[in-house]
C-alpha cells in the first residue's frame, strides 16, 4: 500500500473511511439497481449482448457479425455469458448488470486509494445518479467512466508537479488502450492523455526508461488487438 498512497496514518485512515463508505453506497446501489433490472427496456445494450453471444458460437466480428462499434463490449460480454451461464434474457441482463456494478467497485476503490477525496466525492455523485443516465447499462460510455478518470487526475498530477509513481506509466498505457478500443468518440482523447503524460515526463531522465517500456506496451497491446481482428471488415464496419 505504500507505493499507492504515501502519507500520515490519519490521511490513510481518512482514505480507508471513503472507501468503506463508498462500499455501503455500492451496496444500496446494488439493492436498488437489482429490483430494476428491466427498467427502459434494452437498447445498445442488447446489442453487445448479440454479439458476444455470436462470438461464442464461434463467429468472427465485423466479418461474420455485424457490429459497428469498437471491439471491447462484444468481447467482454462473451467472457461474461462464457462464466456465468445466463438460461434466461432476465439472467442476460442480470448478470451484465452485476459485472457493470462490480467493475463500478472495484475501479472506485482503486481511484480513491489513489486520488483521495476528489474520487470520493465524484464516484459518490456519479454512482448515485448513473441509474437515471443509462450509466448501469452494459454500455462502453458508463465502463470507461473509470479509466478516464485515472488518465485524466494522473495527466493532472504530473502538470501540477504531483506524484506519479514509475509503474502508472504502463497502468496508463493499459487504459488509454482500453479506452481506444472500447468507445470510438474517445479514441482521441486516449491517444491525447498519454502522450501528453509521456511527453510532460520525457525531460526527467529517471523516467525516460519506463516511458520507453510504457509505449512499447501501448504500440504491442494495439498489434496484439488488431492481430485478432479482421482489419479490412473492422476498417468498413
Amino acid at each position: 500500500m505504500s507505493g499507492l498512497y504515501n502519507g500520515s496514518r490519519k490521511k490513510l485512515a481518512l482514505i480507508i473511511g471513503q472507501i468503506i463508505i463508498y462500499q455501503v453506497v455500492i451496496l444500496v446501489i446494488f439493492s436498488f439497481l437489482l429490483k430494476r433490472v428491466g427498467a427502459f427496456g434494452c437498447f445498445d445494450d442488447c446489442f453487445n449482448f448479440g454479439a458476444g453471444n455470436f462470438l461464442l458460437q464461434g463467429k468472427q466480428l465485423y466479418s461474420q457479425i455485424f457490429f459497428n462499434h469498437q471491439p471491447f463490449m462484444a468481447y467482454i460480454s462473451a467472457a461474461i455469458q462464457y462464466l456465468s451461464h445466463p438460461q434466461t434474457l432476465f439472467e442476460l441482463v442480470k448478470y451484465h448488470r452485476i459485472a457493470v456494478l462490480l467493475f463500478a467497485d472495484v475501479s472506485g476503490m482503486f481511484l480513491i486509494l489513489r486520488f483521495g477525496f476528489p474520487l470520493f466525492l465524484t464516484l459518490c455523485i456519479f454512482e448515485s445518479t448513473k441509474f437515471y443516465i443509462f450509466g448501469d447499462r452494459f454500455l462502453a460510455e458508463g465502463i470507461i467512466v473509470y479509466p478516464m478518470l485515472y488518465l485524466f487526475f494522473l495527466v493532472w498530477n504530473k502538470l501540477t508537479g504531483k506524484t506519479v509513481y514509475v509503474w502508472e506509466y504502463i497502468v496508463a498505457a493499459i487504459c488509454s488502450w482500453f479506452i481506444f478500443w472500447t468507445r470510438e468518440p474517445f479514441v482521441p482523447w486516449s491517444i491525447a492523455a498519454v502522450f501528453i503524460l509521456f511527453v510532460f515526463s520525457l525531460k526527467e531522465k529517471k523516467l525516460q526508461r519506463i516511458i520507453l517500456i510504457a509505449s512499447g506496451v501501448f504500440v504491442a497491446l494495439h498489434v496484439l488487438t488488431l492481430s485478432v481482428l479482421n482489419f479490412h471488415e473492422y476498417i468498413l464496419m
